[in-house]
């Protein structure tokens, strides 16, 4: 309501543009890469895991294919998140530097260089990195030893991974919090510097102030939310 009050309706869509272009790109980079793998899959023999150890290997390469299409898919269109993100963070201190996408893309380049696209760029790729291995992990255990016993019903597939889903994202949680406050810091907006925010000379530096200030998981829920008084 605050947001729409201030900056009319369509301030409720800052940074629209570049997200949809950022999920197209990742989403068509995703499902290349994974049918390159596919392909080259198809070009040798398969065989059905037969022993525990075939079966954890098959797994492991599997989930690592998974992992290099999504970390590919994200470092390709990362600077449309970025874009995005700055665009939202504008409210803060109601600028209006990052008008349009081409026109943003000029003045991250301007006066940032190409290492501005990528700000907050390895703390995202650690989140997706972690987030698969360990929603993967945890799906695959649920249904060798849970399903096993309650039956492989599609009610109790979904759940299983809507839980493994939700455990993904507490876990990797803080980096994506930490590479969406470095996409800000120190760009030159209001909500990047201080009093809003203190500059940080790393991701690690930022994660660590984070994590003695007790705010590591803050905006992680919609409702429980918390202001310094």
């Amino acid at each position: 309501a605050y947001i729409r009050k201030t900056d009319g309706f369509f301030g409720m869509y800052n940074g629209v543009t570049p997200r949809i272009i950022q999920s197209i790109i990742s989403s068509n980079i995703n499902t290349s890469v994974l049918k390159v793998f596919s392909d080259g899959a198809q070009d040798e023999e398969e065989k059905t895991p037969e022993t525990l150890a075939e079966e954890i290997k098959f797994f492991a390469i599997k989930t690592s294919e998974q992992c290099i299409a999504s970390m590919t898919a994200i470092t390709i269109s990362y600077p449309f998140h970025v874009i995005s993100v700055r665009m939202m963070a504008q409210f803060v201190g109601h600028e209006t530097v990052y008008k349009g996408v081409i026109s943003s893309i000029s003045e991250i380049y301007k006066e940032e260089g190409i290492k501005g696209f990528f700000s907050g760029l390895v703390p995202r790729l650690t989140a997706e990195l972690v987030s698969v291995w360990v929603y993967n992990i945890l799906l695959y255990t649920a249904q060798k030893y849970i399903l096993a016993n309650v039956g492989a019903k599609k009610e109790n597939q979904l759940y299983l991974q809507a839980i493994s889903n939700y455990v993904a994202g507490y876990i990797t949680y803080p980096f994506t919090l930490v590479s969406n406050i470095m996409a800000v810091n120190n760009c030159g907006l209001a909500a990047g510097a201080p009093p809003n925010m203190v500059f940080y000379s790393s991701w690690q530096e930022c994660m660590s102030s984070l994590r003695s200030q007790g705010e590591i998981r803050r905006g992680s829920t919609l409702f429980r939310r918390f202001i310094k008084s």
